[in-house]
């Protein structure tokens, strides 16, 4: 038990970045007394917005959450209504908070009056859909085992009443009122067979329908049927929705000292619905006053009304942008920071935490997160963090989030590489200003230079190159960095880029590993090397200027050119077509200096091209 204690203890965990009643860098707990003042102070006044303004992930919802617990112990019965805007992006703005109101009271399944047919649906099913009903005469049929059955008592009947039948057919007063050749025809067993079966067709027809009427007859049925309503309130619609849930709530209000709406993760909406926001914000307090007038200024509902405070949490530059940008363009900073003041009469700010106890705070959650860590290297990382990353406005989201990408990177790596070299890379690479993104044209992304390693302990552990092969192992998460650098040395070597393809051959560092990049190299581009003089004279010349100058990698230049550069360079200075294509006569003219060979065989090679122009010049003069 107690190893799995200490495993438990030893082992490493992501940062969770949800609200705490917690003051984890005494600083919220100060800001949460503030707006707790506030809100006493403007207890009497009709508007009652207030914003809470600070950078994104600067604690906002933290400080509510300690509000909320603040006023909970300390001033007894508070509700709070905290209304979650991103959750509710893309729904119908006012139902939504409607909705979430009449649900915070409990009054969500209460019955509500629609105008049309007195027809009774839940506050609910209000909000959220249309229902319609109508009434159905159903059709009732009547099976075939039933007509069987109707049809033998009608046969019994019409067989017991035969002889009556029979008897009016023969009777003398017939012969008195009908022609012979008529009476014939009637009292004839045909027509006495299809008048009764006549009779028997129409009795079945009325005792069927005599049936349905009284015997199998059903009640009317009523249907509901609910479609979703595709459209948002009008503000009209939103007032009386309102006012009703109001009313149907005054009782539990009425015991309520204050009732607190908090708009939040304002921040992380979009424009639109952040607008419709404000816009919602804006018609309560207007519903406010119709409410008010409605009843007369009726004292217990504006007692009522009185209880409502509505927080906004957001970053007020953000706002800001937003204001600007859905206004005329002709409107200036100036006129959003006015609307501001307009529907946020009242506010408190967060700071940046540069101030405060960041330190102690970053300490803490990277015991954390990585338990395991000493004081001194918890201690650097925190100075790799302050002396590296360059971030604005300092929250504590960015410290965890720094934290947490941190630990990411060590799940890959482990103990393979330095834990503060880890840091080291997430601080460059993630939180640097203006950091560089790595381009397609063979070019290494930007590593840290000794001037920005001096403050640190591990530049006297680690030399540039070392530190900056690390970085990059990092970036491209391999321990073999040539499979991934071979591309970009191809273009350096193309470009003649010297520079460059120098860092690539410092990240690859190890001697065996850069030989056999350039053994990979000639594999790829053989072909092209064989059949193209300036191809081979430029990855001659950016090899030697490269890997022929440094004592460590020399020996990698000599055996190449000794091996395979020289022969083949000697062949295709013998062939005049490839004298006719030459370009990079600098490169060979340095090439052939102290070479004996190579000069005489771009000489005799000339001398052929040289041949072969005169004969042709010839040929053109006979003709």
């Amino acid at each position: 038990m107690e190893q799995g204690k200490e495993r438990n203890k030893n082992q490493i965990s992501f940062l969770d970045d949800i609200p705490t009643e917690k003051d984890e860098i005494q600083l919220h707990s100060k800001i949460a007394d503030s707006l707790l003042e506030i809100i006493k102070t403007i207890e009497n006044n009709k508007k009652k917005v207030i914003g809470l303004f600070g950078s994104w992930g600067s604690g906002k919802s933290t400080v509510i959450k300690i509000l909320e617990s603040k006023l909970g112990k300390k001033e007894g019965n508070i509700e709070f209504l905290i209304f979650d805007s991103w959750s509710h992006q893309g729904d119908f703005l006012k139902r939504a908070f409607l909705l979430e109101l009449a649900k915070k009271f409990g009054i969500q399944n209460e019955e509500h009056n629609l105008k049309n047919n007195n027809q009774k649906i839940t506050i609910e099913k209000a909000l959220t859909g249309k229902y319609l009903e109508k009434t159905i005469d159903p059709k009732i049929e009547i099976d075939w085992s039933s007509k069987v059955i109707l049809s033998i008592i009608l046969l019994a009947i019409l067989i017991g009443s035969f002889n009556t039948i029979f008897n009016f057919f023969h009777s003398p007063f017939l012969y008195e009122i009908i022609p012979n050749w008529l009476l014939g025809f009637l009292t004839s067993d045909i027509s006495t067979a299809v008048f009764i079966l006549a009779i028997f067709m129409m009795l079945l027809i009325v005792i069927e329908s005599i049936s349905k009427t009284y015997f199998f007859k059903k009640s009317n049925i009523n249907e509901v049927h609910s479609v979703k309503e595709d459209m948002e309130f009008m503000s009209h619609d939103y007032k009386k929705h309102f006012e009703e849930i109001i009313w149907k709530a005054k009782n539990k209000l009425e015991n309520i000292e204050k009732f607190i709406i908090v708009f939040d993760n304002l921040d992380r909406v979009e424009d639109e619905t952040l607008m419709n926001t404000l816009s919602l914000i804006q018609l309560t307090q207007e519903t406010f006053e119709e409410i008010e007038k409605n009843n007369n200024q009726n004292e217990q509902i504006k007692n009522i009304l009185g209880k409502f405070y509505f927080i906004i949490p957001i970053d007020r530059e953000r706002l800001e942008n937003t204001i600007k940008s859905s206004m005329p363009s002709e409107k200036d900073s100036q006129y959003a920071q006015d609307f501001i003041e307009k529907i946020i009469p009242y506010k408190t700010i967060i700071p940046d935490i540069y101030h405060n106890n960041w330190r102690e705070f970053f300490n803490e959650r990277i015991k954390e997160a990585v338990p395991k860590l000493s004081e001194p290297t918890i201690n650097e990382i925190r100075l790799i963090f302050e002396k590296i990353a360059t971030v604005d406005n300092l929250t504590p989201r960015k410290i965890k989030n720094f934290i947490n990408d941190l630990v990411e990177n060590y799940i890959f790596w482990k103990d393979e590489i330095d834990i503060r070299l880890q840091a080291l890379f997430v601080a460059w690479f993630y939180y640097r200003k203006n950091k560089e993104e790595p381009s397609q044209n063979g070019k290494l992304p930007e590593s840290p230079q000794e001037e920005d390693l001096k403050t640190l302990t591990l530049s006297n552990e680690y030399n540039q190159k070392n530190i900056e092969h690390i970085l990059l192992k990092q970036y491209y998460k391999t321990n073999s960095v040539c499979d991934v650098l071979i591309e970009e040395m191809i273009k350096n070597i193309e470009d003649k880029n010297i520079q460059e393809l120098e860092k690539l051959i410092n990240v690859v560092k190890e001697k065996h590993k850069v030989e056999n990049c350039i053994i990979r190299i000639w594999e790829l581009k053989e072909k092209d090397y064989s059949s193209n003089i300036n191809a081979l004279l430029n990855l001659i010349h950016v090899i030697k200027e490269t890997l022929g100058k440094s004592e460590d990698y020399k020996y990698i230049y000599e055996n190449f050119w000794k091996n395979k550069w020289k022969s083949l360079l000697d062949n295709q200075l013998k062939n005049p077509e490839k004298i006719v294509d030459l370009k990079e006569k600098e490169i060979l003219e340095k090439l052939i200096e102290k070479n004996e060979k190579l000069k005489q065989s771009f000489i005799d090679g000339t001398v052929k091209v040289i041949m072969a122009e005169v004969e042709e010049k010839k040929d053109d003069a006979i003709r």
